[in-house]
């Protein structure tokens, strides 16, 4: 950009926007000024994640943002081809006129690209909703489920998919990474059940940090209370049940 400045400030008779080296000028100027507007939005929404606990829908769209900011600025990179060879410049007198039909071909070019990551975006966005909708059926199918009969795969969906109560500090990234060593360790419902409660053995044998291992002792506190209220609801059910036989049986011998 500060060489195409330089040659047009040099050359007084390229200046202008009518000139190929006038719109080349001008379009370096619109490149680096969406590029700062970029860096800028993406440091005001990570300073947004910082100061609010509520996600607004700038901060949960951010990668969205970003992605059709860079779209954005490769396709006015892809003006310059145009540009520099959409134009007739006569020899005898140096006019310059363009070939409106190559402007027309960029432009339905930009259309289809951004209509087509639209539909891109569509699409992962319906199979992202369904996907959360099949894993919280699935969830709450485990959560239903006795902690000791869980088997390994239960206990990583219960990891990666479950609602924590320290929701904050289970990222997905955080969720990942306890995943990992769960797998490694192959511990199951009877094991987090036996082990789970004892923060060493998490960080000796598991291998999980610290502050993981503090996390999911405190998780697991919550969880086996409600399997436990869970049981006990279970089990008065099936006492009134028993009651009910009873009762219907003495009616019917008196």
């Amino acid at each position: 950009m500060l060489g195409v400045n330089s040659l047009v400030t040099q050359n007084t008779q390229l200046i202008g926007r009518s000139t190929i080296y006038g719109q080349s000028l001008l379009l370096a100027y619109a490149i680096y000024g969406l590029w700062i507007l970029t860096v800028v939005i993406m440091i005001s929404i990570n300073q947004s994640k910082k100061r609010q606990s509520r996600k607004k829908w700038y901060i949960l769209h951010q990668r969205t943002i970003f992605r059709y900011l860079r779209l954005g600025g490769w396709c006015a990179l892809i003006i310059y081809i145009p540009l520099l060879s959409a134009y007739s410049i006569d020899e005898d007198n140096g006019e310059q006129s363009r070939k409106t039909w190559a402007w027309y071909l960029l432009l339905v070019g930009f259309i289809l690209v951004f209509s087509l990551q639209a539909f891109v975006d569509y699409r992962l966005a319906k199979k992202r909703r369904c996907d959360a909708e099949e894993d919280s059926v699935k969830v709450q199918g485990l959560l239903n489920k006795p902690l000791k009969e869980w088997d390994e795969d239960d206990v990583i969906l219960w990891i990666n998919k479950a609602k924590m109560y320290r929701e904050s500090y289970f990222t997905e990234a955080k969720r990942h990474l306890i995943e990992d060593k769960l797998k490694e360790a192959g511990i199951d419902g009877e094991l987090l059940c036996k082990y789970g409660s004892d923060m060493e053995k998490l960080v000796n044998y598991v291998g999980l940090s610290v502050g993981d291992a503090e996390k999911v002792t405190k998780e697991l506190t919550f969880l086996k209370r409600e399997d436990d209220s869970m049981s006990t609801s279970k089990g008065e059910d099936s006492m009134m049940e028993v009651e009910s036989a009873l009762v219907v049986k003495g009616k019917d011998e008196a």
